[in-house]
């Protein structure tokens, strides 16, 4: 399943899980080893570049 879909002349993304919220990026509550800040600066890059 594909997290994006073109809808009208736009692009829709659907985030399902809240691994990218605030509390999740913050470090203090899931071990630092799964990148959360990493993937937010990545998706923010591929959003801004579609």
């Amino acid at each position: 399943m594909r997290p994006t879909a073109t809808l009208g002349k736009g692009r829709v993304f659907a985030l399902g899980a809240p691994w990218l919220y605030n509390e999740y990026v913050d470090g203090r509550r899931i071990p630092a080893q799964y990148e959360n800040v990493k993937a937010g600066g990545e998706l923010a890059r591929w959003l801004l570049g579609n």
